[in-house]
């Protein structure tokens, strides 16, 4: 079964390798102080001898680069990684022992995978991309260092063609 958000049908299979963080009861926990995050993190598996673990992030819109409230945009996407990664390692280390938490099916494979950052942008146009992605990638680099993230290859921005060709969401009709 698909989820919709921020008008795509994000794929959801197989189950055991996505998590919606946003309807998590981890997340229901520790959003009323200021946490944000992501919508979804999935396994990808992009090669047999390598595991991923993306964080993807999804919008309707975002502001155009220059305009006036790109900044404000791209800084609300990297709160949402950052914080995102943050719950992520907290259980991971068992900080947040909490059987309850989606996130220990990942358990398998965090000290092996990847790390990925998606920004998903239903609308954006083809052209605006690699700004975005230039801009997220500047914004994160301590966090990509940090994390062992090779900022060129592992912060993506796709808009909805993008998305569907890496089959993150269903190809729109």
């Amino acid at each position: 079964m698909d989820d919709f958000e921020s008008g795509m049908y994000f794929i959801m299979e197989p189950r055991e390798e996505i998590c919606k963080i946003e309807t998590t009861y981890l997340y229901g926990r520790v959003k009323n102080v200021g946490t944000k995050t992501v919508d979804y993190i999935r396994i990808r598996n992009l090669n047999q001898s390598n595991l991923t673990l993306a964080w993807i992030e999804a919008k309707t819109t975002f502001a155009k680069p220059k305009s006036s409230g790109f900044d404000a945009a791209i800084d609300d996407v990297v709160k949402k990684f950052v914080h995102s990664l943050e719950l992520f390692a907290s259980v991971m280390m068992n900080k947040i022992l909490d059987d309850k938490s989606e996130l220990e099916k990942f358990r398998h494979i965090y000290e092996t995978a990847s790390f990925q950052m998606i920004l998903v942008v239903k609308t954006h146009k083809y052209e605006w991309l690699s700004r975005v992605q230039d801009a997220l990638q500047s914004k994160l680099t301590r966090h990509c260092k940090i994390w062992n993230i090779e900022p060129n290859k592992d912060i993506l921005v796709f808009n909805e063609e993008g998305a569907a060709q890496h089959q993150l969401i269903r190809k729109p009709i």
